[in-house]
Order: structure tokens, then C-alpha cells, then sequence
């Protein structure tokens, strides 16, 4: 039985014509269209038809949906002179007519602090709306938004990598959008269908699917932009945190989604989707397992051999000259060390910032997937920098907590009792606790805190920014005390062979944090 079409207001656009009508009057194709209309407001870049598609010649058409707003994302991802990275692919299931919603949009690298990761996040700028997916809806989303981003925000779009699927119809467009442009596929698949398929069958078929262009660029290296792995997690997120927004409106009528729908989605990119800055690494901390695995490279003087060129300088990780088995190509690492670059070091500070970051990306560079994925560090990247001298691997370590105290929490006491190092003299209320006794002992013999480690922290800042100000860490030993001043000082000689004089709240709480962090 033929389903009846709706009618009226909600009917169906079931024609290239119909489509146009409702575009019409929302069409944005120059500049002085697109300044007058708002942030957030929906625009259509372009209505498209074709009949060439597939062996049943359906008449396959659509359009190009976007906003001010999410345009502007390519224009944030190259601010600062970034080489671009690019994902498209499409979702479906969102109307009842079996539409299919194209995002394509810019990748950049985040942060998790909770759970110390780095991340490649999907930020969309356009989206394609279309019948069917084919190389030509492709081809015309890439080449309306080409067209817009130059007219329109006077940038000329180069994206250095492209991500999809294991699709010809999008590798066909990308190809001929951007004929410069390294294309990579999705990795995961090929995880999935190994696992599926099995090893016997698993060699041909690797062979005809994944040794042959342009699906030949999946594994990690492949990708030229560091910050930019051929995955596409980042845009299948985004895919279900749209049908999660949309709720019990998946399915709709195409007008409804068209009006309501749609405009929800653009809202719910603009507030979480479209930042001030999107680059293809992050601000982060070093973490602590790079810097112990770092450590053991340094360490052991077979693990690693150096190679000098004129302009590079190449470290080889995990190469070992006694392995029971001959060293493979898949065990070394390859870090190259670019000598146009000066990098004078890399302070012991709670987050590398962007800058710093930047010029360490540019000075240091290596083929792991840390590396790819973070954008600008990995273990092997550190361990050359410490071989170089950029880098004091135990200066940093003693900055990072990375394991909380010994021992059973301290049970929460009374807002009434007063438990702290800072109590006023002839106070009857005495602290307790290791840190007291701790406090109360090296007031009564001074002279037993000589020979102590002490971590000490110090307000510092970067030579370029002189008024921005952090907290870095510093290791040292008690060397001597001043008993006959009043207060008591001691004083701590650090690594460098400078001195600073602390009284005993501050020698308190340096032997203290070298305690708790293993130093």
C-alpha cells in the first residue's frame, strides 16, 4: 500500500521544486546576505538536483544548511596559521522520509583533565541535506561551502587532511575539492571487520579493501598533521549527542524538521561546538607515566641512537643492540629534532601553555600515536628533549602529584575545632597530627632538619609574559640553620646552586610535599 502524502503545511518536499520554495527565502549566496543575518540563524547556501546518480537514475537533490556562527569555525581553526584538519561524514534516521543529514566540519584536540586524555573533538561548520547520499551531494556541499568561505569571510580553505569512511563517493569528492589534500579512512573499521571476518579469509580481503588508493592511508602515519588521527569517533559523537538532543522527535516530518528540528541542532552546536579557539593540540599538563617512561629511555643507553643531518637531528627509540630477536621496523620511533628551531627549556610548570606548546611541536616531532593524538608530546618526545638538555625530567616530576597520600583519610572534624598550623600564640588549642609533631620537633632541635629533602614552590613566569604569573616546584636540600634568629631560619640549596631562607611553617610544608610525592 503507497503511503499517502501529507498535505498542507506539513507535507512532504517531495520535489526539487517544493525544496526550493521553502529554501527561497533563506538563501545566502553573497556578502551582504550573510552580514544581515543573525549568529544563529539558519541559511541555505545552496538547493542542488542531479538525475545521474545510480543504475535506477532516481532524481537525487538537496541543499547546503548552515549558520554565521558555525561558518566562522574554519576561520578560528586557521587563526593562528594551524594547518586544518577536516571530517564529513553522514547520519541518518532523522525524518520520515529516510533524508540523510551530512556534517562536515573541522577536528581539534582537547584536554581532559578527569581523565588525563587528549581527545580529538569534532567542531561542524555545514551541513548537507540530501535524498541520497552520492558523490554528487558531496561534491556540491564541498564546492557551496568553498565558494562561501571565500565570498563571504575572504579565506581561501585548504585543509591539509581529510577523515572519512571507507566510502568512494566521499573520497571521489574530496579528491576533486581539494586535490592537495591527504585523505585518510577510519582505522576502527578495519579493527571491526578483522575481528569479524577472521584470518583466513582476512588477507584477500585486506588486500582488495585496504592496500589499494585512496583507502590506503588508515593506519596512524599516515596522517601528515599531528593532532589529526584517521578515526572518525570525534563525528560519530557528535551524531549521537544530536539524536540524544532531539528526543522523541527523531523520525519527523521533513518541514518539522526543517523548521524546528534544525534550528535546534544549529543552537546546540553554536553553545558547546563552536569556540575562540580550536587548534590541533592542547594545553596540558605532562603527565607523569611519559615522563617515568621518558626517564628509562635516558637511562639506558641502548635504548636509543642518534642520527645527525644538516638541518635534523633523529633519535631511535626501543633500539637495543643485544635483543634476543632481530629489532623490526614496527619497534623503533622515530623523533626528529628540527635545529631551526630554538628552544632554550621546558619549565616545571602545572600546564604547558599554548605557546610553549607550539614551539615544542615545531622543535620536536615523533610517528607514535601519543604523539598524533595529544598533537605535541608524547614519552618519546620527552626523552629526546632530555637528552637535548630542553627538558629536566626530575625537576618536573617533583611538580606533578601523582598518587594521593599514604594512609587512611583523616576523619572530617567540627566546624568548632581549630586544626591548623596558623593557630595565635597562647591559644589552649594545640594541632595534631604528623604535620604538627612535625612542626613541634624541628622547633625544639633545628639543627635535625639538615640533610632533608624540601620541595619548594615559587611564583614564576615566562619571559614573554612576565606579568602572568604560576606556581612552579623545586627540589633542594636543608643545608643549614640560623638558630640564634628570631624566628628560626633554615636554609634550602637547590639543584642549581641558589639558596633560599624559609622559617619552619614553610620548611614544614616542602619536607612535607617531598614526602607525599616519593622524592
Amino acid at each position: 500500500m503507497e503511503k499517502k502524502q501529507l498535505t498542507g503545511k506539513w507535507k512532504q518536499l517531495g520535489t526539487h521544486t517544493e525544496l526550493f520554495e521553502w529554501a527561497a527565502s533563506r538563501l545566502c549566496t553573497t556578502k551582504d546576505e550573510f552580514d544581515a543575518v543573525g549568529e544563529r540563524e539558519l541559511v541555505v547556501l545552496q538547493v542542488f538536483e542531479s538525475k545521474e546518480v545510480n543504475k535506477t537514475k532516481e532524481a537525487s537533490f538537496g541543499m547546503v544548511l548552515s549558520c554565521k556562527k558555525l561558518l566562522r569555525n574554519f576561520l578560528t581553526a586557521a587563526a593562528y596559521g594551524d594547518l586544518v584538519s577536516i571530517s564529513c561524514d553522514g547520519t541518518y534516521r532523522l525524518t520520515d522520509a529516510g533524508w540523510t543529514l551530512i556534517n562536515l566540519g573541522v577536528v581539534g584536540v582537547i584536554y581532559d583533565e578527569k581523565e588525563c586524555q587528549f581527545h580529538q573533538r569534532f567542531y561542524p561548520c555545514a551541513f548537507g541535506f540530501v535524498r541520497t547520499e552520492c558523490e554528487l551531494a558531496y561534491e556540491a556541499l564541498f564546492k557551496s561551502v568553498n565558494r562561501c568561505v571565500y565570498n563571504c569571510l575572504g579565506m581561501e580553505l585548504k585543509p591539509t587532511v581529510g577523515a572519512a569512511d571507507h566510502a568512494v563517493c566521499i573520497a571521489a569528492a574530496l579528491g576533486k575539492a581539494w586535490p592537495e589534500m591527504v585523505f585518510v579512512t577510519c582505522w576502527p573499521h578495519l579493527m571491526t571487520k578483522w575481528r569479524n571476518k577472521g584470518e583466513a579469509r582476512y588477507a584477500d580481503w585486506f588486500t582488495d579493501t585496504y592496500l589499494t588508493a585512496p583507502f590506503d592511508s588508515w593506519f596512524v602515519g599516515a596522517s601528515t598533521l599531528p593532532g589529526s588521527l584517521p578515526q572518525q569517533q570525534g563525528i560519530e559523537s557528535f551524531h549521537k549527542s544530536i539524536k540524544a538532543h532531539m528526543g522523541l522527535y527523531l523520525r519527523a516530518a521533513m518541514v518539522y524538521f526543517l523548521e524546528f528540528s534544525m534550528g535546534q541542532i544549529l543552537h546546540l552546536c553554536c553553545a558547546h561546538r563552536a569556540p575562540e579557539e580550536i587548534r590541533p593540540f592542547a594545553e596540558a599538563p605532562l603527565l607523569h607515566s611519559q615522563l617515568t617512561k621518558a626517564k628509562a629511555i635516558t637511562l639506558d643507553t641502548t635504548k636509543f641512537y642518534v642520527v645527525q643531518t644538516q638541518c635534523l637531528q633523529t633519535f631511535y627509540i626501543n633500539r637495543k643492540d643485544h635483543f634476543d630477536q632481530r629489532a623490526q621496523d614496527q619497534s623503533l620511533y622515530r623523533v626528529r629534532v628540527s635545529a631551526k628551531i630554538k628552544f632554550e627549556k621546558l619549565r616545571a610548570l602545572p600546564k604547558v601553555n599554548s605557546d610553549t606548546a607550539q614551539l615544542f611541536r615545531k622543535k620536536y616531532s615523533c610517528e607514535c600515536k601519543a604523539y598524533v593524538m595529544s598533537g605535541w608530546v608524547c614519552s618519546h618526545v620527552l626523552a629526546a628533549a632530555a637528552i637535548k638538555q630542553h627538558l629536566n625530567i626530575g625537576e618536573i616530576q617533583a611538580g606533578i602529584p601523582h598518587r594521593r597520600r599514604p594512609g587512611r583519610p583523616r576523619k572530617e572534624l567540627s566546624c568548632l575545632v581549630r586544626d591548623s598550623l596558623e593557630a595565635a600564640e597562647g591559644d589552649d588549642t594545640r594541632s595534631t597530627g604528623p604535620t604538627a609533631r612535625l612542626k613541634r620537633h624541628l622547633e625544639k632541635y633545628p639543627s635535625e632538619a639538615i640533610g632533608y629533602k624540601a620541595l619548594h614552590r615559587f611564583k614564576t613566569s615566562l619571559p614573554e609574559s612576565p606579568k602572568e604569573f604560576q606556581i612552579s616546584c623545586f627540589s633542594g636540600v636543608v643545608t643549614s640553620v640560623q638558630a640564634d634568629n628570631k624566628p628560626v631560619t633554615w636554609t634550602i640549596t637547590f639543584t642549581d646552586a641558589d639558596s633560599h631562607d624559609v622559617e619552619v611553617d614553610e620548611l614544614v610544608t616542602d619536607i612535607t610535599m617531598t614526602t607525599s610525592r616519593h622524592i
